[in-house]
């Protein structure tokens, strides 16, 4: 056994806990200039097909977009110049939520090179009255802040480039299924209590190797004064392995927070699928609130770390669990020792 301590699934990166939609804050790009971008350093060889954003409205009738896989300067802006043979490729917006452009020539990427996913006007300039807006960082895993730079970072153009704390839901894919930045659709909050249908939520997942869990770790926005919630981990025929209960805003505190609890060891087997949830133990009006990611296809869940792991899981008054590939909660098991000799290794999907 290896003795460790580390988060294993969507919760190892990362995130803001908070109750705002992505579609929340956005940059309009309603002129000749305005752009957006992530700068990331890539994680492999390979080549890269295709880049992705999130549209947050679409305003009469926008002109076709430059959207790519750019160079940066030696200020760590964005260019125009086309990385890794790569093409800038024409983009007519029809509809909001996430968007995958498709390269009209992919790029070759090397592991260590830094470049841009770009979004900029194309020949004809958008207006006031045709036009886009994107999602930006503050609503993902930053604040915003032009202070105390996380890298990868966002960036927009308006009057000039400013470099921002955190990821905006814009993304680049392989053609091998490997994201980096975020493919997310959408970023909320469930409210429940025992009355709430459903009154459990949390993720299913299979262990790819076998493991010890010593805890959990999510991300809860706010509840109510005196709501009390038990955190469980069920194995897949139902049976409680651990739980522990959790509630006391005195000491745990509200918004924004994260939440780590222990229990005693409980080995997970390689293989078998498992559920790490959140039951709520108090009665109407006195809500718990989690976080989740949305997304537009299953696929898109490689984004987060083991994200294609996981997938999110729900029921009603402990009856039958419906699961939903399009959606992860901010809950992860801890893992104190893993394994080794003969099982896997971590599958992170998340990359930037």
């Amino acid at each position: 056994m290896t003795a460790i301590e580390t988060i294993f699934g969507i919760m190892s990166r990362p995130m803001r806990a908070s109750t705002a939609a992505l579609t929340a804050s956005s940059l309009a790009l309603n002129d000749a200039d305005n752009s957006v971008a992530h700068v990331v350093c890539l994680i492999k060889d390979g080549t890269i097909t295709k880049v992705g954003f999130l549209v947050t409205a679409l305003n009469g009738s926008p002109p076709s977009y430059n959207v790519g896989l750019v160079t940066v300067d030696a200020s760590g802006n964005p260019t125009t110049t086309p990385y890794g043979g790569s093409a800038i490729t024409g983009w007519v917006p029809a509809a909001t939520g996430w968007n995958w452009i498709t390269l009209s020539t992919p790029a070759t990427a090397n592991a260590g090179d830094f470049c841009a996913i770009r979004i900029y006007p194309g020949v004809t300039p958008p207006d006031g009255s045709n036009n886009i807006s994107v999602g930006e960082s503050d609503l993902i895993d930053g604040s915003g802040s032009t202070g105390n730079m996380v890298f990868p970072n966002s960036q927009r153009f308006t009057t000039s480039w400013l470099k921002r704390g955190g990821s905006d839901p814009i993304a680049l894919s392989y053609n091998d299924g490997t994201i980096m930045g975020y493919s997310v659709d959408e970023r909320d909050d469930y409210a429940f209590n025992t009355t709430s249908t459903p009154d459990e939520v949390g993720n299913l997942f299979t262990a790819p190797f076998t493991f010890t869990c010593n805890g959990a770790i999510l991300g809860l926005p706010n509840w109510s004064s005196g709501a009390t919630c038990q955190v469980i981990l069920y194995d897949s025929l139902d049976n409680v392995l651990k739980s522990v209960t959790i509630g006391d805003e005195d000491y745990l505190g509200t918004g924004d927070s994260f939440i780590r609890v222990y229990w005693d060891n409980q080995i997970l087997t390689s293989g078998s699928q498992y559920r790490i949830v959140l039951k709520t133990t108090t009665g109407a009006g006195v809500n718990f609130n989690i976080c989740y990611f949305d997304f537009d296809v299953a696929g898109d869940r490689a984004c987060v770390p083991d994200g294609t792991t996981f997938q999110g899981t729900s029921r009603s008054d402990a009856g039958a669990w419906t699961d939903t590939s399009l959606r992860l909660y901010f809950i992860s098991p801890l893992i104190s020792d893993i394994s080794v000799g003969g099982g896997g290794a971590f599958a992170y999907g998340y990359a930037g």
